[in-house]
């Protein structure tokens, strides 16, 4: 049966954006959870002002309004109707996939339709077999994260099985050695795996899994992906090591870079695809099998591919982020900015967690921190690339700050030109100079001056305000550029 809901996803969306005392990075994960819900992205409050009008949105909270504008609500009957029919857990959460990962919007619908008609087709009697899909394009744009997210949301935690496919490429590494041979007794970790979830729910992770190199060791789980069906290895007492598994309800999820090469050619002839519509999507997503289908069959096999590509079964791209500079573009074209965004929120409210931290950072501030990250994202590395400048940027000059100038971990902390300081922040302080994170940094000046367009224009400006200021508003002013 469906989960009964305590709250209504409208007005509680309402309350998060405009009411809510929350940190922002808590803000932005309820949004994006709401909005999956089926919550109204263009309802309005009392004033009839949009959500996006409230100074609580940020460019996360902006970035999942929007997204939700483009897909199509589905009802909450609809839910309802979903959550009762199909035969796992939890289903009626299936348009959330569409709101777990900042881009990579084909591959989120393909997920979420894949999920959908594996479900319903188990449910209506159809054949029973597992669901595989195939995750490819370059590391660091969620592969793993989608696989994560498919055991927590639809499973119990400990239903999801990582393996590296590079420490485990042989058919015996895999499943574990057969009859009397040493190590049948204690099976491996995918066989075990696999016992343990008969008839059960469950995601089995293969990552990098072009590195597995012998062929019986593809041909042993295309017999899995063909029949669902596995024949327990592990020796056991008392009984043979013939006793077959159904495994119809597992989701193998096999993550590769070997198709970088296409798939980063796809998003490179589909620059719109963040603001695609499904037809679209499907045209993408279409292209990429195509496209792909040869070197798979090259790689593993002819009937190997064939099973990728039947049924509910897809090859699924994760593009490069979006990181456009066009000040038109709406946030939803700016994907490397959002994800910039959203891990300083982060990372500021885990440095908060570890002390009474008060500090801020300044708007400006923040949006030249941004700059900076997107000159140093590489699609090659992605989030990774971008987390690293941030944790440079952010918080190691956060730990610099508390270890060379001794602050007080209870201080005020406020932003200097080139380090932070422990002097109290003014009540009086405008708008324009805080938000409602909770520490703050800044990234050295005379980096910022060389890659960050207007900034020594900004600096005049600033100091030209500052000279009517006095005392440690003028200060904290002069201390808000980056």
């Amino acid at each position: 049966m469906v989960e009964t809901f305590l709250f209504d996803a409208d007005d509680t969306l309402k309350w998060t954006i405009w009411d809510a005392d929350i940190d922002n990075s808590r803000r932005r994960q309820a949004v994006a959870f709401l909005l999956g819900l089926g919550a109204d992205p263009d309802q309005e409050n009392q004033d009839g002002r949009k959500l996006d009008d409230s100074p609580n949105a940020t460019i996360g909270v902006t970035y999942w309004l929007e997204r939700a504008r483009i897909h199509k609500r589905m009802k909450k009957d609809r839910l309802k109707e979903i959550g009762d029919k199909m035969p796992f857990p939890r289903l009626h959460y299936l348009p959330s996939i569409e709101y777990w990962l900042v881009g990579q919007r084909p591959a989120t619908y393909a997920v979420h339709l894949a999920m959908a008609c594996w479900a319903k087709d188990q449910s209506e009697g159809g054949a029973k077999r597992p669901l595989v899909l195939m995750l490819c394009g370059p590391s660091g744009h969620g592969k793993t994260e989608m696989g994560q997210r498919l055991a927590a949301v639809f499973g119990e935690g400990s239903d999801l099985l990582k393996v590296s496919c590079e420490q485990f490429s042989t058919k015996t590494e895999l499943f574990g050695a057969a009859g009397a041979y040493q190590g049948a007794k204690e099976g491996s970790k995918l066989n075990n795996f696999i016992a343990q979830h008969h008839k059960k729910f469950g995601v089995v992770l293969l990552d990098e899994f072009e590195k597995i190199g012998e062929r019986s060791a593809h041909e042993a789980l295309l017999n899995v992906f063909d029949r669902g069906e596995w024949h327990d290895k592990q020796l056991k007492s008392g009984r043979s090591q013939t006793e077959a598994v159904d495994c119809s309800k597992l989701v193998f999820i096999l993550t590769t870079n070997m198709l970088d090469d296409i798939v980063m050619k796809i998003g490179n002839d589909n620059p719109t695809i963040a603001r695609a519509d499904k037809e679209t999507l499907d045209q993408v997503l279409h292209a990429t099998r195509r496209e792909t289908r040869r070197r798979i069959s090259e790689r593993f096999s002819t009937p190997f591919s064939g099973r990728l590509n039947a049924g509910a079964n897809s090859v699924v791209p994760f593009f490069p982020f979006a990181d456009s500079t066009n000040k038109n573009d709406p946030v939803i074209m700016k994907e490397s900015d959002v994800l910039c965004d959203n891990f300083i929120e982060d990372e500021l409210a885990r440095l908060a967690s570890k002390g009474n931290i008060n500090a801020n950072m300044p708007k400006k501030t923040r949006a030249d921190v941004i700059d900076l990250a997107r000159l140093d994202y590489v699609a090659d590395e992605g989030f990774r690339s971008i987390q690293g400048r941030v944790n440079e940027l952010v918080t190691q000059q956060f730990h610099k700050s508390c270890y060379f100038d001794e602050i007080d971990s209870k201080a005020h902390l406020y932003l200097d030109k080139t380090r932070m300081t422990s002097k109290a922040i003014p009540d009086d302080l405008d708008d324009d100079c805080h938000t409602n994170s909770l520490v703050g940094v800044a990234a050295p000046e005379d980096v910022a001056h060389k890659v960050c367009q207007g900034t020594e224009q900004r600096e005049d400006d600033r100091d030209r305000d500052s000279d009517s200021d006095s005392g440690e508003m003028a200060d904290y002013r002069s201390g808000c550029s980056v």
